[in-house]
């Protein structure tokens, strides 16, 4: 295998755990904003664990991204 090809199935590969990536962080994000919570406690740490994840899942958008960017650039 070429370090071409090397490279390339690094990028896709990586693409690929990212959408993936995404995907389960919406999957998470979506059931625990469903989620009923009367304790004014446990409501805060809730939104606060809502915002980790939508700061992982900005991450993982800018990795798609980049990605997408790169193999457009090198037309895979």
């Amino acid at each position: 295998m070429t370090n071409n090809e090397q490279v390339e199935n690094f990028i896709i590969n990586t693409d690929n755990q990212m959408r993936s990536v995404d995907r389960l962080l919406d999957i998470a994000i979506f059931e625990l904003s469903g989620m009923v919570i009367s304790e004014k406690k446990a409501r805060k740490k809730r939104d606060d664990i809502i915002a980790f994840l939508n700061g992982a899942k900005a991450l993982a958008e800018t990795s798609i991204a980049s990605t997408k960017t790169i193999m457009e650039e090198l037309n895979f």
